[in-house]
């Protein structure tokens, strides 16, 4: 009898597992950053992007912008995301802080353009940042 109930016990174990390995796991859309952006279904695992600020950063002097870097299933990676680096070729022109983590705030203190870089799982990602004069920037052609 004894035995019988154990092997009773392990089948129902057994089906329990099954349940849960049927269960679907969330999509690479739902779990990327960048799935706010308009990506539906597959994304590709060499995605590493900056966004917030289409096309770049463009600010008159003190203004701030807040810049966020996504990548492949971001969502789940927080010790990766923790580890973004920051930084700007020009720092005379725009500051950032933090200079570590997922998202940055990027100040404009002197007129001038630059290049804004994310270090992001170990591949260099890049954009742009323009400080025009007080007026604001000229239109893009």
């Amino acid at each position: 009898m004894l035995k019988r109930l154990l092997g009773l016990s392990f089948v129902a174990f057994a089906s329990t597992g099954m349940g849960c390995l049927a269960t679907p796991s969330r999509s690479d859309g739902q779990v990327t950053s960048c799935g706010s952006t308009g990506i539906v279904g597959q994304v590709n695992p060499q995605l590493r992007s900056i966004g917030g600020v289409p096309g770049g950063v463009a600010l008159s002097p003190g203004r701030t912008a807040t810049i966020t870097a996504c990548f492949y299933r971001d969502l789940e990676r927080a010790n990766e995301r923790a580890a973004v680096s920051w930084s700007v070729s020009e720092p005379g022109v725009v500051g950032l802080s933090p200079t570590t983590g997922p998202s940055t705030n990027v100040t404009a203190l002197a007129v001038g353009q630059t290049r804004i870089r994310a270090l992001i799982t170990g591949v260099t990602v890049e954009i742009s940042a323009v400080v025009c004069p007080a007026g604001g920037c000229p239109p893009s052609q």
